[in-house]
């Protein structure tokens, strides 16, 4: 057997293997962040324990990690709100590293705070409130992945994913998930397909997924198809839709993705910062007092897998039996001819 002496260590082994081996521990970690509200119950997310146990291990493996392994693991951000008010708050130097976000949501709810006016710079931003404004705040951001997840109750998909496509700046890859959708909704697909057709250095692909009560489904390949046509006038009942958008530069694009100026930029850079709005403006909140708090600890096998705060697929499901096809409270129809496929 052998002795204690000489049994491996990981700080025995080659610095480029361990400099792997922490690759591919980050790699898998992620770190949500952010709180959202529920009728009266504020949920507070964090991340897994010992998420980054390994930085902790001991003094050499710290000093050899350093902050690399910001660039690895997955900022998972359950708001736009706590998105902004953690990514704003980091110094330059930190920010550019972080190269993996995803962000529940496409756009912020804000409301003026009692008795302040709100400042000149704030007033005339063109729309505060959507993520692709938001992200040109964010001086210095080098996503290399940006994941955005819409819920049903943002009405305005289509305008969102444009929004980020053609005005924002700090990401390189875009990944959209959205929701199970009916063929009554208004179909977006076709404008963000368009997009890849006229603008240069910009590849757009918009799968939808073949299972409606799947989450996730859109992720395999395997289970979903490239959208082509237009979904409303085929009547396509479709499940998630992910669309993927990639930016395509000249071999030593000035100064790098990142700061490329957007490819459909008219309204100049914004002058406001999120301190601006911060100053005047909170994040909306249900009314009323908060009754009750959770602390949610994020749990989970899969970096990537994610989770619909308000699953659409369910709450269409509890209408099935009813004869007008309404689900009451969400504004979401159900055609009568489809109930048969759906119970199936």
């Amino acid at each position: 057997m052998a002795s204690e002496e000489s049994r491996p260590t990981l700080l025995l082994l080659a610095q480029e293997v361990r400099d792997e081996i922490y690759r591919l521990v980050f790699t898998a970690t992620r770190l949500r962040i952010g709180e959202r509200w529920k009728d009266d119950i504020r949920h507070l997310s964090k991340p897994a324990k010992d998420s980054l146990a390994l930085l902790q291990t001991c003094k050499q493996l710290h000093e050899e990690i350093g902050d690399t392994w910001k660039s690895y693991v997955l900022f998972d951000f359950v708001s736009v709100f706590s998105f902004m008010d953690t990514l704003s708050s980091l110094p330059t130097a930190s920010l550019d590293r972080v190269r993996h976000a995803r962000v529940y949501g496409g756009q912020v709810q804000l409301q003026q705070h009692t008795g302040v006016p709100l400042t000149s710079r704030v007033r005339t931003t063109r729309n505060p409130s959507n993520l692709g404004d938001l992200l040109n705040i964010l001086t210095g951001l080098k996503l290399d992945s940006l994941t955005v997840l819409l819920d049903h109750r943002c009405s305005a998909q289509g305008e969102v994913i444009r929004g980020i496509i053609t005005t924002s700046v700090g990401w390189k890859n875009l990944y959209v998930m959205t929701q199970s959708r009916t063929c009554c909704q208004s179909d977006w697909t076709p404008a963000v397909r368009h997009l890849g057709c006229t603008k240069p250095g910009l590849n757009i692909a918009v799968y939808r997924s073949l299972s409606l009560r799947k989450p996730m489904a859109v992720l395999d390949p395997d289970d979903r198809v490239l959208v082509t046509r237009d979904m409303k006038s085929a009547g396509l009942w479709t499940g998630e839709i992910l669309v993927i958008a990639k930016r395509k530069f000249d071999e030593e694009p000035l100064g790098g993705f990142w700061i490329q100026k957007p490819l459909d930029l008219h309204f100049g850079p914004l002058t406001v910062t999120w301190v601006d709005i911060r100053d005047t403006c909170s994040e909306a909140r249900p009314r009323g007092n908060v009754m009750q708090q959770i602390v949610e600890i994020d749990e989970y096998d899969d970096v990537e897998k994610y989770t619909w705060y308000e699953p659409w697929h369910e709450r269409a499901m509890l209408s099935l039996d009813d004869d007008e096809g309404d689900n009451e409270g969400y504004n979401i129809p159900i055609p009568r001819g489809l109930r048969r496929d759906l119970r199936a």
